[in-house]
């Protein structure tokens, strides 16, 4: 069983551990990490959620997300994530941070209750989409987006049905920070 800790909305430690499906029934604020994978061609890496997922099934997300393990910096976090989610070995040194949000989600599907205290990271990565090694049991699905055709999907009310929706706060920050990565690129 994964035990999550369990923060106050200010990203203050309560000194518990709590288990993650009541975290999720009670909606109790925990941490975690949240990191989008961007090329030197201007394309988004986006996974799509397995089936089996307990919350936001078979939905378009972010390129590599997860909890933050009790005891684990957030950068620690991001690593461990994009390797077990997308066989990505990534380097701390390449790891942008762009900023921390509370992000309060409800999934319809499952009910549950997601009060998130994100770390969101970029990460460049210019390699083969091949050369993933996705874990079926977190990702159905990955795909490359090209950023402008990205920004224009979710901005569409109807899209946000097919995405894990974070936000405006969210994704203008995510958006501010990857238009500058990817220009910097070019």
């Amino acid at each position: 069983m994964e035990y999550l800790e369990v923060f106050d909305r200010y990203g203050k430690t309560t000194g518990r551990l709590v288990d993650r499906r009541t975290v999720h029934e009670r909606g109790l604020w925990h941490r975690v990490v949240h990191i989008w994978v961007y090329n030197s061609g201007g394309e988004v890496l986006i996974q799509k959620r397995s089936s089996n997922k307990d919350s936001h099934p078979n939905l378009w997300d972010v390129s590599a997300a997860g909890h933050i393990d009790p005891g684990e910096l957030p950068v620690e976090s991001a690593i461990r994530e994009l390797k077990e989610e997308l066989g990505i070995d990534a380097d701390a040194n390449k790891l942008k941070f762009i900023g921390t949000l509370n992000i309060l989600l409800k999934d319809q599907v499952t009910n549950t209750k997601d009060n998130e205290i994100t770390y969101i990271y970029l990460y460049f990565w210019d390699d083969k989409i091949e050369s993933l090694e996705i874990d079926k049991n977190e990702v159905s699905e990955v795909k490359l987006v090209n950023f402008q055709e990205l920004k224009k999907l979710l901005l569409k009310s109807e899209s946000k049905k097919d995405f894990v929706f974070f936000g405006n706060e969210y994704f203008n920050l995510v958006f501010k920070e990857l238009s500058k990565a990817i220009n910097s690129q070019k």
